[in-house]
């Protein structure tokens, strides 16, 4: 099964009626992945290790807007009558498509991409040599994303033979709360038996993302050029990509910022034939002295400046195989997948400024830890289809939500002991040991939950 859509655009006619050719799976069976862990892409100089986007892949309430959608497509089909679909030769600077560019730029803006950005699709030599790196460090953790083949992900190119320009996009998954706990996963007494995940995970903002620069591929096909959309795969480093187009800076959280709205966003990119004039990289103010994401890490996960280690990140170890790490369990507190914590720590992420009515105003969703364990295998699959956790096992989830379970739960409460007494006669070995873990961690003894289950 596929992680997510592709999007194919070839030369194609102007007519919308012919769309975007794409191989896609059902947009139930996407997984949201973490935009701190999906598409990895570190730099030399200011080596980032995690993808935007947050993983955490990642979005708080974003639905597809197709009204936005059809209102730019409108703006277009006018524009295109206007010019009759021919490329622009008068406009043309130093080779490059300028007016065809503004295009883009405009339609992006109807679209409501927060923001876009120009790059040159040379290969992205830095970062390719910082993957293997950290890979050779052992700083991934395991992961394997764009781990997997740091050559094609960091060369547009071996995406799209001829590729010359990158069209960058972002959109914001969720908006400033008027208020934000110190911690996202810190345990009180409102939180008993209640399961957290990160903003990201609220919806898929990946899809609008993806669906919207499919509607700029098909503006470069109607021209004559290929365009190829890439949104949470591991065919390109988008953060790279972003920071190269001028979108944002490199935040020592590894998470790429974008002047005065912060780091919620997850981002995306058209790889193109299309000769247009790149972005300058920003220059802006950055994080200078500030490292509060640094110190706000629940494990000490930032190991430097812009530097992760990914077998401390929360975000990650909630989606890699195996048990979950000893050392690492109370830290995760009522969290069930991913990590919001560094984000939240962020200035900028406080001073936000974007709009629109589909931002969430919430971290993530609450989740009865207790109903998580009791429900079956298939409830599961179906409930958190877009989370990406371990080789799609539910048990997986089970595996977290018992750790988040022996961290919050309520030992007197019946649901609880009911949700422990069912994991421990699961079939899996691993979901047996952490529900024995969690029992401990609550006070419930063995003679207990026998007389329970009995």
């Amino acid at each position: 099964m596929s992680r997510s859509p592709r999007f194919l655009a070839r030369r194609l006619t102007r007519s919308f009626a012919v769309g975007v050719a794409m191989e896609t799976t059902s947009k139930n069976w996407r997984k949201s992945t973490n935009p701190k862990l999906a598409l990895r892409q570190p730099r030399a100089d200011q080596p980032g290790e995690a993808e935007n986007s947050a993983e955490a892949d990642h979005p708080g309430g974003v639905a597809e807007d197709t009204r936005a959608i059809e209102v730019a497509k409108a703006s277009w089909i006018e524009q295109e009558d206007a010019d009759a679909g021919q490329r622009s030769s008068s406009d043309d600077i130093g080779g490059f498509d300028s007016g065809l560019r503004a295009q883009i730029e405009s339609l992006a803006g109807n679209l409501g991409i927060d923001a876009v950005g120009f790059a040159s699709a040379e290969p992205f030599l830095a970062a390719r040599d910082a993957l293997k790196n950290r890979q050779d460090s052992g700083l991934n953790g395991g992961m394997k994303f764009t781990y997997s083949d740091p050559v094609a992900a960091t060369d547009p190119s071996a995406s799209l033979p001829g590729a010359r320009s990158l069209v960058v996009g972002a959109m914001a998954y969720r908006a400033p709360l008027a208020s934000r706990p110190a911690e996202a996963g810190a345990v009180d007494s409102t939180s008993r038996g209640v399961g957290v995940s990160a903003a990201y995970s609220v919806s898929d903002a990946y899809s609008a993302l993806e669906s919207r620069l499919g509607e700029i591929a098909s503006l470069l096909c109607s021209k004559g050029w290929q365009a190829l959309v890439t949104v949470d795969k591991n065919r390109l480093v988008d953060k790279e990509a972003a920071v190269r187009a001028g979108i944002g800076w490199y935040g020592k959280n590894t998470l790429v910022l974008i002047p005065r709205k912060g780091s919620w966003f997850v981002l995306g990119s058209v790889i193109t034939d299309a000769p247009l004039e790149p972005n300058n990289a920003y220059s802006g103010p950055a994080c200078g002295r500030c490292s509060k994401c640094i110190e706000a890490c629940p494990t000490g996960a930032i190991v430097a400046p812009g530097v992760l280690d990914a077998s401390k990140c929360l975000a990650w170890l909630l989606e890699a195989p195996g048990d979950f790490p000893e050392e690492h369990r109370e830290a995760l507190g009522n969290r069930i997948y991913g990590c919001d914590d560094c984000q939240i720590a962020c200035p900028p992420n406080g001073r936000q400024e974007h709009g629109g009515s589909d931002y969430s105003d919430r971290l993530g969703p609450d989740i009865d830890l207790a109903e998580l364990l009791l429900s079956s295998d298939e409830e599961l699959t179906i409930r958190f289809a877009r989370w990406y956790y371990a080789k799609n096992q539910p048990r997986y989830l089970r595996r977290n939500a018992l750790v988040a379970l022996g961290n919050c739960g309520d030992p007197a409460s019946e649901r609880t002991v009911e949700a422990l007494v069912a994991s421990l006669s699961h079939p899996s070995p691993m979901v047996r040991s952490h529900a024995e873990w969690a029992a401990r961690k609550l006070g419930i003894s063995q003679k207990c939950l026998s007389t329970t289950s009995s």
